[in-house]
């Protein structure tokens, strides 16, 4: 099977630089017509022969099927064609809302696609881009899905905009509309996210929004602070607010989980270059101590988490904002006139921040033992095993979406970078050892 594949695949990729070819020598594609044919049967062939250089300049680089600057231009310039310019803008429109339903049906949601379509190209490719995808939402069958990723498309300002052949970036337009489906066009099929969300969220009360809406203002001044005194004072504060409230919604959902823990929920956590493979290991020890499943997907640049929401929330929380006390550090120490230039080495920071992540997963498990231990004695029982099903709940959905995991290793070569990560974890605000500081907006 895999030979004939690649048979397959090599003559797709010759007859794609053989029509690439012809194109190029003959880029008239409208000038010559058969008397036999009417106008309708020329303009369907004019259409697919459009229809397959715009997959040719898709696939020009993976297949090194010519020039793909030529190609492009050949777009910009309408192929050849009277009025082809309105021509080109429509079937590049269709193929983009081609390429997008399929990720769509294949594990991708709108935001998604943004985040890939922008670091591998630019922010004009998925401005474009972005027209199609919308479109995409708008053809797609399930109403529920439809509105969800809607709203996504309005939170994010995702609607993005159509070519203009009359525009005066015309051509500078369609080449990075050929980019983005260039990338569109390669991304593999994620595990469907989806198919996790086996039961409603438990609704808040307005108290519980004020509530949360004041910790999360807390957390921002602290992580704004220039003064580490303040900004300490912040963190603890924050972190209190956070143990009661996770204590209570933990203690008045015990009893409403299902034994199949229902509310398990699997969500993406975007990470940025550089160092994003020590980032992940971060966000693999804070979501461990808020009983969460943590799969990276370095390639594309992102961590899965699985969870109960309230658990994953506080895992995006909790690592925000211990990475940005990371960063402060690391931006301290590469001011500073005797270590600077060492501190702002690459082998220096990542081994930085591997250290300090090895170094809160120590302090979160830890602090996360006690507090559990009394936070049960407390409810009289009922909180660890509601903990215990929802834990076995996930590594099942993680089982299910990724039956073939391996395991990454990153290696660290700056031993002084490790020492000044360890000390920096050290010195990383939790909150208070009696507050359950590690499960930030649990339950």
């Amino acid at each position: 099977m895999g030979k004939n594949r690649e048979r397959h695949r090599a003559k797709q990729a010759k007859r794609r630089q053989q029509h690439a070819q012809r194109i190029a020598a003959a880029p008239d594609t409208s000038s010559a017509r058969s008397s036999s044919s009417g106008p309708g049967d020329e303009r369907a062939r004019w259409v697919g022969s459009l229809d397959d250089l715009i997959r040719t300049v898709m696939h020009v680089e993976c297949h090194g099927l010519g020039n793909r600057e030529r190609l492009v231009g050949l777009l910009a310039e309408g192929a050849g064609a009277l009025g082809g310019r309105d021509q080109v803008a429509r079937r590049l429109l269709q193929h983009a809302v081609g390429s997008a339903e399929s990720l769509l049906r294949h594990g991708w949601d709108p935001d998604s696609i943004d985040r890939v379509v922008i670091r591998r190209t630019t922010k004009k490719a998925a401005g474009l881009t972005r027209y199609g995808v919308a479109e995409a939402v708008g053809n797609w069958a399930d109403p529920g899905e439809r509105d969800r990723w809607a709203e996504q498309l309005e939170s994010g300002d995702l609607r993005g905009r159509g070519l203009d052949p009359l525009g005066n970036t015309w051509a500078a337009d369609v080449s990075a509309l050929v980019a983005g489906l260039d990338v569109m066009a390669h991304l593999p099929a994620l595990a469907d996210l989806r198919s996790v969300r086996r039961g409603e969220r438990t609704v808040r009360s307005d108290v519980d929004e004020r509530l949360l809406a004041k910790v999360r203002g807390l957390l921002a001044k602290a992580e704004s602070s220039p003064f580490p005194e303040e900004a300490d004072a912040f963190m603890t504060k924050a972190q209190e607010m956070i143990a009661r409230y996770s204590l209570d919604r933990a203690v008045l959902e015990a009893d409403r989980d299902g034994p199949a823990g229902s509310g398990v929920e699997a969500r993406r956590c975007w990470l940025d270059d550089p160092y994003l493979e020590a980032k992940a290991i971060l966000v693999h020890v804070v979501a461990e101590s808020n009983r969460c499943q943590s799969i990276l997907s370095g390639e594309l640049g992102f961590v899965t988490l699985v969870g109960h929401p309230d658990d994953i929330d506080g895992t995006e929380a909790l690592f925000t904002s211990l990475l940005i006390q990371a960063t402060r550090r690391m931006t301290a120490l590469a001011s500073d006139t005797e270590s600077g230039t060492r501190t702002r080495r690459t082998a220096y920071r990542r081994s930085f921040l591997v250290a300090y992540a090895n170094r809160i997963g120590d302090r979160l498990e830890a602090a996360n033992k006690t507090v559990t231990q009394e936070a049960d004695a407390e409810s009289g029982g009922r909180l660890l095993p509601v903990l215990a099903r929802r834990a076995e709940a996930a590594e099942q959905v993680v089982e299910d979406l990724f039956p073939s995991l391996g395991h990454n290793r990153v290696q660290v070569s700056d031993w002084s970078g490790w020492a000044a990560g360890t000390a920096a974890a050290d010195l990383a605000d939790l909150g208070s050892d009696s507050e359950l500081a590690t499960s930030s907006w649990s339950r």
